[in-house]
């Protein structure tokens, strides 16, 4: 994101730099407590896919801010603004999704099976970044 609004919004460089500081801060800190607490709650209240649904939510949720976010170019605050939803929405997945690897997992393997799916998000977090900057060519 710092080079697509570096690019878009030149003229913006300390305001994002405040701006997206405090998205993924305050609004990563949120979505992932309140993702946590939804799933847990849902759990306990008898809808055994409450953690699955939060992860199926969070995407399909973060999928049209992120794209009004780098869509609509005309005003720097309103991108910043779906940035920021974006965040909230988007990121509430983490948590329910490691406690579901964790639940399925047996003990001896919990470890590896922790550090080989957070090693997989990052390295399709990576491979997207490179395909969208190939695209964007």
């Amino acid at each position: 994101m710092p080079s697509y609004f570096g690019n878009v919004y030149a003229a913006y460089k300390t305001e994002y730099s405040v701006g997206n500081a405090f998205v993924v801060s305050m609004c990563g800190l949120v979505s992932s407590l309140g993702g946590a607490y939804l799933a847990d709650r849902w759990e306990a209240s008898g809808n055994y896919m409450g953690k699955a649904n939060i992860c199926i939510l969070s995407a399909v949720l973060g999928i049209p801010t992120i794209g009004l976010c780098t869509l609509v170019q005309s005003n720097f605050y309103f991108s910043l603004g779906m940035l920021g939803l974006e965040y909230l929405v988007a990121e509430s997945w983490l948590g329910p999704s490691i406690t579901m690897v964790i639940n399925t997992i047996s003990p001896e393997n919990k470890g590896f099976a922790v550090s080989a799916y957070l090693f997989f998000a990052t390295v399709a977090g990576t491979i997207a970044t490179e395909l969208l900057n190939v695209l964007q060519d």
